[in-house]
């Protein structure tokens, strides 16, 4: 697995070099995400590259490691290439934004799905959930409160999966 997220895709200026910590975790991400669905070596004894180019981000089009990108992109170009892979791997960014009491809400967690950029920055979590109609693969989770109760998880993994 091989990614790259430039700053110029934020329209910021940086060195481009080696990988960054964002790069190399959201390449770790994928590569489980996308491990499981691999085939064996006595099916497909080659070697597999996947490289992901970030050009822009924004959102769901960001495609940044773990948000759909390396992850979806990479199990389609995989097929494309006709690696012969046990199962399709898919993801979802989903998002959290809690109707608190201060901003005239009753405290409800609203659960959004496919967020874009805008909905990340502001909301109260981002989860990425990617995996098979199986089982979760792989997932991660920034969370900007103090803590996010188990029904709330269970609700946002259940509409992912949805």
């Amino acid at each position: 697995m091989q990614y790259s997220f430039p700053s110029s895709c934020v329209g910021g200026v940086g060195r481009i070099g080696a990988p960054n910590r964002r790069e190399v975790g959201h390449c770790t991400l994928a590569e489980r995400a996308l491990k499981p669905c691999l085939p064996s070596e006595d099916d497909f004894p080659y070697t597999i590259r996947v490289e992901r180019n970030i050009t822009e981000s924004n959102g769901y089009s960001r495609g940044d490691g773990f948000h759909h990108g390396i992850r979806c992109r990479g199990c389609l170009a995989l097929q494309d290439t006709s690696v012969p892979l046990k199962s399709s791997i898919a993801g979802i960014a989903m998002g959290l934004v809690l109707d608190t009491q201060e901003s005239g809400g009753d405290g409800t967690p609203l659960i959004l799905s496919d967020i874009t950029g805008s909905e990340d920055a502001s909301g109260d979590m981002d989860l990425n959930v990617a995996g098979n109609e199986d089982r979760v693969t792989t997932f991660q989770m920034d969370i900007k409160v103090g803590g996010i109760i188990l029904s709330t998880m269970n609700q946002a993994l259940l509409k992912a999966k949805e």
